[in-house]
């Protein structure tokens, strides 16, 4: 039973593989921090050193294919009131919706690539630590949650039977600032973005 099962799913790898449609996981490093903290002793931050999350995408004619991700990254943020020695720590989650259009050079078993496209980044959940960055009612420490960044990466393509491992170094450029005006005296988003990922899909 279980030989058959393999089997089975091993034919229906291949058969999705030769069809149009990619599905499969996307993963990797943040070599950058989402936000940056203005050195003033008041406000520091921290990118969790992982982004993960499913990939979708059409494989098109000459080597060309649309994908799209869902990435999603945890960052921290900490504010200290070295006055009353207290410190309070906020937990957001960042996601990230690039699609790209990429270009595979050949059909070898290793091919590099390379891809461009847009992306769209919701940032959020900071909780109530707005009043203790900056010392006013105001909780909104995001203005903008969705922005708009332009992407660029490039990569090697190795194939295994069906599977494709695809390692990338990826850029991504935003267009705009997520934290409100009242708070970037101690807080700005990082507008570059790098990362290293790696692919798997079918």
């Amino acid at each position: 039973m279980l030989r058959a099962v393999v089997v089975l799913s091993l034919s229906a790898a291949s058969s999705f593989a030769a069809g149009p449609l990619i599905i499969g996981v996307r993963g990797g490093v943040p070599l950058t921090d989402i936000l940056d903290a203005v050195d003033n002793g008041r406000v520091s931050t921290a990118t969790k050193r992982y982004v993960v999350g499913p990939t979708l995408g059409l494989k098109l004619p000459i080597g060309f294919s649309v994908e799209a991700d869902a990435l999603f990254t945890r960052l921290r943020v900490t504010a200290t009131d070295t006055a009353n020695s207290r410190a309070v720590a906020v937990s957001a989650n960042s996601w990230e919706f690039p699609i790209m259009l990429k270009f595979t050079a050949g059909r070898q078993a290793i091919a590099p690539f390379v891809g461009a496209g847009v992306s769209v980044r919701h940032l959020r959940d900071f909780g109530d630590i707005g009043p203790f960055i900056a010392n006013t009612v105001d909780r909104d420490v995001v203005s903008n949650p969705n922005t708009v960044g332009f992407v660029l990466g490039g990569g090697l393509r190795f194939k295994a039977g069906a599977l494709n491992v695809s390692p990338e170094i990826r850029y991504t450029r935003w267009g705009t600032e997520n934290i409100a005006q009242g708070f970037q005296q101690f807080l700005h988003s990082n507008k570059n973005q790098a990362q290293i990922l790696l692919g798997l899909t079918f």
